[in-house]
């Protein structure tokens, strides 16, 4: 390596040839896999970064000069890994860096089985590309290993990425074994010849995580054991059902890693005889379906002024987990006569005025469970799934306009006799006033409204699109401050919180690479501390609590901690007086734009966080 180029130099005997590759530049503390190949005078050499998302350059050839076409290698020939003596050819003599999987004509060479060395060669992190002792099922083929086995006893041992819904190893004659993941759960059948025994496991191992399953039968003696090996991120998980070679065999395919197979004391190379079948351990996020929503429901609750209005001639169903908010309301224009229907503290309360005075009646029924309630109101009465509340009231008439306010209020609108003070964040559907529908889909007007999740749970989905903004009038971030929230998502890029400054004080918490990193700057330079190991972004629960002190940057991320030290003790706090910016930035919601200068202050360019973001808090440590 010369400047960061890759470069072949070889001599066999009549002058030697410097074969470099150009373009790119591997001094970035990534993994990088170099291929140099020689035939006779012909030479090729590869690179290729394996954190890349471009694909390979193009593999660069040349010939040696001269007629010489052998290099001359014996038993006493040395290989010097990492630097040598310095040769008239080469540039440069040492190597500061990692080098690993090193292989000479397809054998691999053990790095530490050296003969002698020279200076200090101490270990390196694991590279983060796919593991290289496992393979990977794409679901379409299979890999065919043979082994003689003895007609007594039976030993099989493998790893399996339990990640798929079904695996099956099967044989074709009489006497057959199988092991198979049957909607989760490992399987296991065998046939001696004179029945089959079949063994399920009770609990499921389409985890995303590895297992050790390990078979040992003597006989008509079996002994089964499965073992979690260590967490990995999940891979969309999916069935593949053909024609059965077996009646008792489910399926015939498996979309998922196996590695360390053995049978009978004998390693296999799952590639030398396969189809679909690749090296290495795919690391991928979950690939989770889109939401679905009720195609007759509002949601409300975007905003504080978000509502629907009908114009009518002058018993709903709903749902919410909030504790207030304005459902229905009628009213004349002078507010005098009305009626409104409202949630307060959990539970539906009807209000009305005749014009003699008002009166009030609330349900004895909680309603902000999240799920759906039939609510019906005749005179000034309220009834919840059944349970009937009322309340007298003077007055026989209620002199109200034709104009009907759904879920909120606009911002104009003031009803300081009714108090009331925001919309319902909440979903409605079915509203039926006097006998007639109202169509929830053709409102004279609305203002943030949105659709309603099929299946929803409590937290706030961010569809990558927006972002959500709090205390407008700035947040002081100084020297102490702590961010607390729990994720789910199946993006490996976004942003949960932001807060940057017209100059370059700043924090920010995103997801990068399936990771979260945290980044503070206190004016005198970024300082980021991330988390390691399996990707979050396996659209699950996470939860992750960050904190910046004077002198620390700390990150917990479902109770694994990371932490670094500011490197600049003259500057301990981020002087900000600027908005709170969580799922997203200002500019991020074009997905094809650069992000704003807020964002760049902050760290690496992200996308709007995808899915659900719950419980976000920002206050200072005490």
């Amino acid at each position: 390596m010369r400047d960061g180029k890759v470069s072949l130099v070889w001599d066999v005997g009549s002058g030697s040839k410097r074969l470099d590759f150009p373009g790119l530049d591997i001094t970035n503390n990534k993994w990088t896999r170099i291929n140099a190949t020689r035939f006779g005078s012909h030479a090729s050499l590869s690179v290729h970064q394996l954190e890349s998302n471009s694909p390979p350059l193009p593999t660069v050839t040349t010939t040696s000069p001269g007629s010489a076409r052998v290099l001359d290698i014996d038993n006493n020939t040395v290989i010097h890994i990492g630097g040598l003596g310095r040769p008239s050819a080469l540039r440069s003599t040492t190597f500061q860096g990692c080098v690993g999987e090193a292989s000479l004509n397809e054998r691999n060479m053990g790095l530490w089985n050296y003969v002698s060395r020279e200076g200090e060669c101490g270990g390196c992190f694991s590279s983060p590309q796919a593991e290289e002792t496992s393979f990977h099922f794409d679901g379409s083929g299979f890999s065919l290993v043979q082994k003689p086995l003895r007609a007594t006893s039976t030993s099989i041992v493998l790893l399996l990425f339990g990640s798929t819904c079904d695996i099956t190893s099967c044989l074709s004659q009489r006497d057959f074994l199988s092991i198979e993941l049957v909607e989760g759960r490992v399987r296991l059948t065998f046939d001696l010849g004179s029945g089959p025994l079949i063994l399920t496991s009770s609990r499921k191992y389409n985890t995303g995580v590895w297992y050790k399953i390990t078979l040992q039968r003597n006989k008509r003696k079996g002994r089964w054991v499965r073992t979690r090996v260590r967490a990995r991120t999940r891979v969309r998980a999916r069935t593949r059902v053909r024609n059965r070679v077996r009646t008792r065999v489910v399926s015939r395919s498996y979309v998922g890693c196996i590695k360390n197979v053995e049978i009978a004391r004998s390693n296999f190379d799952l590639l030398r005889d396969a189809f679909g079948v690749r090296k290495g351990c795919v690391l991928e996020c979950l690939s989770e379906a889109e939401p679905s929503f009720l195609p007759s429901a509002a949601q409300f609750g975007s905003s504080r002024y978000s509502h629907m209005t009908f114009v009518i001639n002058p018993h709903s169903v709903r749902k919410s987990r909030a504790h207030d908010g304005l459902l229905l309301l009628l009213s004349s224009k002078n507010h005098m006569d009305f009626a409104v229907l409202r949630l307060v503290g959990g539970r539906l309360q009807m209000s009305a005025d005749l014009g003699k005075g008002p009166a009030s009646v609330a349900s004895s029924v909680r309603l902000n469970d999240g799920q759906w309630h039939m609510i019906s109101r005749r005179s000034v009465s309220v009834s919840v799934d059944g349970s009937s509340d009322s309340v007298s009231i003077k007055g026989n008439q209620l002199d109200v306009e034709n104009r009907l306010y759904l879920g909120g209020l606009p911002h104009m609108h003031t009803v300081k006799r009714m108090n009331v003070s925001s919309s319902f964040p909440g979903c409605i559907r079915s509203v039926i006033l006097n006998s007639a529908h109202l169509d929830l889909s053709k409102p004279s007007s609305q203002h943030d409204v949105t659709s309603c999740f099929t299946n929803d749970q409590a937290g706030s989905y961010f569809n990558g699109s927006g972002y959500a903004v709090f205390m407008r009038d700035g947040y002081k971030v100084g020297s102490d401050v702590t961010v607390s929230l729990e994720f789910r998502t199946s993006q490996s890029e976004g942003v949960f919180v932001g807060i940057s400054s017209a100059k370059v004080d700043a924090i920010g918490l995103e997801m990068v690479n399936g990771q979260v990193v945290f980044n503070v700057n206190n004016g005198a330079g970024r300082v980021s501390v991330r988390s390691i190991g399996q990707m979050l972004c396996d659209g699950q629960w996470h939860h992750l609590v960050a904190k910046k002190t004077k002198h620390t940057l700390s990150l917990s991320v479902d109770r694994l901690n990371y932490s670094t030290q500011n490197p600049y003790p003259q500057s301990t706090s981020a002087e900000t007086n600027n908005p709170v910016y969580v799922g997203g930035h200002p500019g991020t919601t074009d997905r094809s734009s650069q992000l704003d200068e807020a964002e760049r202050k902050i760290g690496k360019q992200t996308q709007t966080l995808q899915q659900f973001v719950n419980k976000h808090k920002h206050h200072h440590s005490l």
